[in-house]
């Protein structure tokens, strides 16, 4: 009987072929492990740029009459190559322009003058298609960045001592104001009650907030602010839950008892809300408004105007708030009503975005059902207004089917709809008829998001109390009768459309006398009141009592805070104190972020771009207006300032590790909680270092720094990808029926919470092994039957990084070692005669492919040329792709970056195929070290720990020896007695010791030098005082020599021993650009072989 093979071979490019004997097969071709830099550079060159732009753009000055608006913009061509970047030691630039459009208007004639112009806004660093930057010559690489990810965050903390339970939420921004509620029962008399705290200032009771957002009255003239007869009817006719129980007879503060009903109408019946309530002693709008403008401002003088502009800078402004893209998905995600429903029954039926009921009343919502909602609720269902601030809405639009006709009610037209046979204004609030009619002749139109009409049925007894209530802490939008617009006697509409940007038009007296009589009349009169939109459902709690759910507007997308998201926020404080909702970890992935190199960029062209802003309007206010150009009003010196800052002196912008490949590879990779907005060494608390469950996949648990930084730097591992939020993914195949599919799905760690995941090497022939299957769910590892596994991942080695994925027979090492294995292997210096290991792992090719040491085709095609020097491959089409390889070029790490071409003439090569070797690698595969027969004895005694005795043969034949490139500089100054100088000619030296120098005092190139050798000769002139302008004479007449100098040259320093390699010589006046100062820079190249020596490390993986 034939024995089964206990291997596949398998072909790792071109020349490699290997055994892979590994039980578990992979099937998931690795992805490129340098696409975390290139694609996230990409981004920012097609929309990160354009943001910036479109947020800061059009620019006005102060009196409104000038505007310099952006139209595009465009990069022009790198000025040099990239080698002869390096080679000049330059920087990798493009320069960039925008095209600029200027707009004066004559403010005596209204006649406005444009003028268009092209800018040049500066050089702009380019990414290399390795991804690394090429500065000052320098290869270097922008680290990723993880943060806490802005959004909304619920905690609960217990007091040890008391048992007491504070309940704290906050809303997170990216850039702006922090805005947080916390629960406080510290006052016995009070009871728990609410605070907020606005940008981590003293705390104020939460319900000062909410009043000064629109949920409060200012006392009109002759009105009784005591009596709650009217409020009763407009909350009624609001259609809220009025709780008479709250009303307190002897209640002397004015209005107080209408908050008591209008709050707890629209939040719940909360013990809570009540004691906040009563604790408040603010009665009128305008009183919320000054307490907030004290918090914030002490040390000013509170003004309502002031306090309104405060309030709308703070929250509702965009160029100072942002919550960013991913914020706002973080934000969706939390304060939606989905994941509070799950588990709980429906107090009422749910009606669906077509009008059909999707779940009756009682039905629980299980798992499948939140999911089965998830859609219906992301339409806008069950939407209504809650009081707001007509200033403060600033809505975005939207557009939205038209089949969503029960969703659309209400809502706002951004623009004009205009068909056949239907004719609607923009600001008008849809009703059902125009949404019938709109459904005809259009698929989808365009809706305010954030704000929404609510139709409010009005008879004899509550017209004045809605028109009264709706006016003060809504905007009426609408008035129609028998659903068509009430007109006026002469035919017009009583009000004006609502357009959030205009002043809201209000009811004259003659207008609303007549709803008020209309309404007597008939039964069809409806008020539309545009409030704050929020989604709100009924669920019923553990012991059967209805808890109301408040959720945001899920079409909203906006990057600042809404007042619906306040509205949503607090509701999630007071249902969570019900036992509703969930507290968050803030160490979980979901939770934190990547910020990549390309959004690291786009924050400080930003900051740069602000900063010239400021000065166009400087230079808008002084500048002749007549003669005024884009050119004129740009100043890019800070925009240039700020981008060079950042490439030069960052923390997160690093000199390349060039070690080795590996270590290249690994510092793109590197994700690092340091450095500008993130944590420091000496506050970063156990708990931000630890391995969280939801790094499974996401973020190496081995590599790691030993000593202060270890896990807050950290390493991506093998299959991770950020996506467009900025999460980690990592992928999974999906499973059905216990059948392991092809079907991939990348998945960031907050929503694998929701499934149950197998493990690779649960896995034989496609399908899951056995009945019970390990698995894990929420990061708890389980045995789960095989009917319930929903995915399996896709490889064992999808756990760690690249380096880590490097060890072979991992699973046996102990961590800690582990750990030290795939950090030392970073520093493995690149050999003279490198190996591949005879046991791999699979990775060596693909290290060697992505790092950027080797160089790999570009497009498919047939070598028609090899040498030493370059490649060149011919595509089936004629097109010649010429490939310059590297030699002997000194890296950053002062290691040997030399390319060997492994192809041969006439090869057949495939797009991403390796055509040369670079350092450390064999047949297109990494080789770090050497394949060497090694034995564990004792030798006499003598052997001691680590330490390892070798042969002779091995030193003498090159097992171990390097070669290492040294550069050596020196700078010639211009100095108070005179110019430095470069010569041959030095005083008190012999001859023999200046044997190596040419003609002009430089060392030779081949020349073998030793310690203390002169490499150039450098003269510097003595002298106590300055020159005189008669000695400056004579000495231009007769030259040098009849001035005193002292050598000043360059030698070999100490163990720089070596044979020079190459000199380049920079002058100022052969255009290099050079420090001020300086008219020349010598830079001497020696390379050292070096062998295996004495206190050398070696370390097996």
């Amino acid at each position: 009987m034939e024995e089964k093979q206990t291997y596949h071979v398998v072909h790792y490019g071109n020349k490699a072929v290997r055994r892979d004997y590994s039980k578990v097969s992979s099937g998931l071709d690795l992805p490129d492990l340098v696409e975390i830099q290139t694609a996230a550079f990409e981004w920012f060159l097609k929309d990160g740029i354009k943001e910036v732009f479109e947020d800061i753009y059009p620019i006005s000055n102060y009196a409104g009459n000038i505007r310099l608006k952006f139209l595009d913009y465009e990069f022009g061509e790198p000025k040099y190559s990239i080698s002869e970047c390096k080679y000049r030691e330059v920087n990798y630039c493009a320069p960039l322009k925008a095209k600029m459009e200027l707009e004066v208007m004559d403010t005596e004639t209204g006649e406005v003058m444009t003028k268009w112009e092209e800018v040049f806004l500066g050089d702009f660093p380019l990414m290399t298609p390795t991804g690394t930057f090429i500065i000052n010559g320098a290869e270097r690489v922008i680290v990723s960045q993880i943060v806490r990810s802005p959004g909304a965050y619920f905690d609960v903390v217990t007091e040890e001592r008391t048992g007491r339970e504070t309940y704290t939420c906050e809303l997170i921004p990216s850039r702006g104001t922090w805005l947080e509620f916390m629960s406080d029962d510290k006052k016995a008399a009070l009871g728990r009650i609410l605070n907020v705290s606005i940008d981590r200032r003293r705390k104020i009771l939460s319900t000062i907030l909410f009043k000064a957002i629109g949920m409060s009255l200012n006392p009109l003239k002759g009105e009784d602010c005591f009596d709650t007869t009217a409020m009763k009817k407009f909350l009624k006719a609001m259609d809220f839950e009025v709780f008479d129980d709250v009303v307190v007879p002897e209640e002397e503060r004015e209005f107080q008892n209408d908050y008591m009903l209008l709050y707890t109408s629209v939040f719940g019946n909360y013990e809570e809300v009540k004691n906040t309530l009563a604790a408040d002693k603010t009665k009128k709008t305008s009183d919320a408004l000054l307490m907030v403008y004290e918090n914030q401002r002490a040390d000013e003088i509170a003004t309502i105007e002031g306090a309104l502009t405060l309030m709308d800078a703070k929250f509702f402004d965009y160029r100072r708030y942002d919550l960013t893209k991913a914020g706002r998905y973080k934000t969706r995600k939390k304060l939606n009503i989905l994941d509070r429903m799950e588990g709980h029954a429906l107090k009422e039926d749910l009606v669906g975005a077509e009008g059909k009921v999707i779940f009756k009343k009682g039905v629980k919502i299980d798992k499948d059902a939140r999911n089965a909602l998830r859609d219906e609720v992301n339409k806008g269902i069950e939407c209504r207004a809650l009081p707001f601030v007509h200033q403060f809405s600033h809505p975005t639009a939207a557009a939205v089917d038209t089949s969503w006709k029960k969703a659309l009610v209400g809502r706002v037209l951004a623009n004009d709809v205009d068909g056949e046979n239907v004719h609607l204004e923009m600001g008008t609030v849809l009703t059902e008829d125009d949404i019938k009619a709109a459904a005809k002749e259009f698929d989808k139109i365009t809706v305010y998001t954030g704000i929404i009409g609510q139709e409010v049925k009005v008879n004899n007894d509550n017209v004045n109390a809605v028109l009264n209530y709706g006016s003060r802490m809504y905007a009426i939008g609408r008035i129609t009768e028998n659903g068509e617009d009430m007109l006026d006697e002469n035919g017009d509409l009583l009000l004006e459309r609502y357009i959030p940007e205009a002043p809201v038009s209000k009811l004259t007296a003659a207008n609303e006398e007549l709803v008020v009589s209309r309404a007597t009349k008939t039964k069809d009169v409806s008020v539309w009141l545009i409030g704050a939109c929020i989604q709100e459902i009924y669920v019923l709690d553990e012991d059967g009592n209805p808890v109301k759910l408040i959720g945001i507007d899920p079409l909203n997308d906006k990057h600042t805070i809404t007042m619906s998201d306040m509205y949503a926020l607090y509701n999630y404080e007071l249902t969570m104190l019900d036992g509703i909702g969930s507290t968050d970890d803030i160490d979980m992935l979901g939770n934190r972020r990547i910020r990549t190199v390309g959004e690291l960029i786009q924050n400080q062209f930003r900051i740069g771009l602000s900063r010239m802003e400021r000065v166009v309007k400087e230079r808008m206010s002084i500048a002749d207006i007549a003669t005024l150009t884009p050119k004129q009003l740009t100043n890019i010196r800070p925009l240039t300032a700020a981008i060079k800052e950042f490439f030069s002196s960052s923390q997160l912008s690093q000199f390349m590790d060039q070690q080795n490949p590996l270590a290249e590879l690994s510092n793109k990779r590197r994700v690092s909680a340091l450095g500008p907005g993130g944590l420091t060494r000496e506050r970063a608390g156990f708990e931000v270092r630890d391995i969280h469950n939801s790094h499974y996949g996401r973020i190496c648990p081995i590599e790691t720094p030993e000593g202060p930084n270890i896990g807050l730097i950290s390493y991506l591992t093998t299959y991770a990808k950020v996506n467009e939020y900025g999460f980690i993914e990592t992928p999974y195949r999906k499973v059905v029926d216990g059948v392991v599919t092809d079907e991939i799905h990348y998945m960031p760690a907050d929503e694998e919470n929701d499934h149950v995941i197998a493990q690779a090497n649960e896995i034989k022939d496609g399908k899951l092994v056995g009945e019970r299957i390990v698995a894990r769910i929420a990061g708890e590892t389980v045995m789960a039957n095989r009917d319930d596994i929903d995915y399996a991942d896709v490889s064992p080695r999808q756990i760690v990084s690249v380096a880590t994925a490097c060890v072979p027979f991992l699973e046996n090492d102990d961590c800690t070692r582990a750990l030290m294995g795939a950090n030392m292997q970073r520093q493995a210096v690149p050999l003279l005669n490198p190996h591949s290991p005879f046991v791999g792992t699979g990775m060596e090719h693909v290290i060697a492919r992505d790092s950027g040491a080797a160089c790999v085709a570009t497009a498919p095609g047939v070598v028609t040329y090899v040498d030493a020097t370059k490649v060149i491959v011919e595509e089936d089409s004629g097109k010649e792709h010429v490939y310059e390889l590297t030699k002997f070029r000194r890296s950053n790490a002062s290691t040997c970056l030399n390319q060997k071409p492994i192809v041969w003439d006439g090869e057949r090569v495939e797009r991403g195929d390796i055509l040369a070797d670079g350092p450390a690698m064999q047949n297109g595969e990494l080789a770090l070290g050497q394949n060497v027969t090694i034995a564990f004895m004792t030798w006499h005694g003598y052997n001691y720990e680590d330490a390892i005795i070798m042969s002779e043969r091995m030193q003498s034949e090159d097992f171990y020896t390097s070669v290492h490139i040294e550069e050596y500089d020196i700078e010639c100054r211009e100095t108070k007695l005179g110019p430095e100088e470069i010569t041959r000619d030095i005083p008190n030296v012999a001859e023999t010791a200046c044997r190596n120098l040419d003609g002009r005092g430089i060392v030779m190139v081949g020349a073998e030098v030793k310690e203390g050798d002169i490499l150039v000769g450098k003269v510097t002139p003595k002298g106590q005082s300055e020159i005189s302008p008669e000695e400056k004479l004579l000495l231009a007449i007769f030259g040098e020599k009849s001035r005193e100098v002292r050598d000043n040259s360059l030698k070999v320093p100490h163990g720089g021993a070596g044979i020079v390699h190459s000199v380049r010589v920079f002058k100022r006046k052969d255009d290099h650009e050079l420090p001020p100062g300086v008219n020349e820079v010598v830079k001497v190249y020696v390379v050292q072989k070096r062998k295996i020596s004495e206190g050398d490390k070696m370390a097996g993986r």
